[in-house]
């Protein structure tokens, strides 16, 4: 009983029984100490040998129905490992040290993606329409103005996905959009695609 599946190995053993809510790879596989683990209130890494805590100041816990979302977002030479969920506002974690809040007062979300050299964060701070964005080449700058309201549907956002450098999918309960990079004074073109049932979760869409 509980034994690992055929194929499996049973890689660490830890006494936090909370329940994991993401696990995030920060920049390319083969980088070290390069995977993150958030359960309900903890945040780990992972370097292939040792689990370490990692959570640092300011993570709020969370419900277990408040996934963590993840991605990678390089800057300055630096790749940092993005995390959000509905309780928390944008987190860093550039493979050493703690996870810490992002400057530039960032937004929570229920998705994470990046599009455009931008952060994007879906559903930020209760607004279900809302898609919210960073300062180009910069996730410490959230300026007020960087949003979209996608209320042609009354379903809420629930996730985010980039196709590639300057697309990325967005997903509604009730339909789907395409966001477009474009040499505009607005960054990114929306486009409704087709009003079709959406996703239960962030967590169901395969990259």
């Amino acid at each position: 009983v509980g034994r690992p599946r055929p194929g499996y190995k049973k890689d660490f053993q830890t006494a936090d029984t909370k329940r994991v809510i993401g696990i995030g790879i920060r920049g390319t596989r083969d980088q070290s100490s390069n995977i993150a683990i958030q359960t309900t209130d903890t945040s780990y890494s992972w370097d292939g040998t040792t689990l370490a805590v990692i959570t640092g100041a300011g993570y709020v816990a969370s419900a277990a129905g408040e996934l963590a979302r993840m991605v990678t977002f390089s800057q300055g030479g630096t790749d940092y490992l993005l995390l959000t969920n509905q309780a928390n506002a944008v987190r860093e974690w550039p493979g050493t040290g703690n996870f810490a809040t992002s400057a530039g007062t960032p937004p929570n979300g229920k998705d994470i993606c990046v599009a455009g050299n931008r952060v994007v964060v879906v559903y930020p701070s209760g607004l279900p329409y809302r898609v919210r964005w960073s300062g180009f080449k910069d996730r410490t700058s959230w300026p007020s103005t960087n949003t979209a309201d996608l209320a042609d549907t009354t379903g809420a956002l629930v996730a985010c996905r980039a196709f590639g450098p300057n697309t990325f999918g967005l997903y509604k309960e009730d339909a789907v959009y395409v966001g477009t990079v474009q040499a505009a004074i607005e960054p990114f073109q929306f486009q409704f695609v087709s009003r079709v049932p959406g996703p239960l979760s962030p967590a169901v869409l395969v990259d």
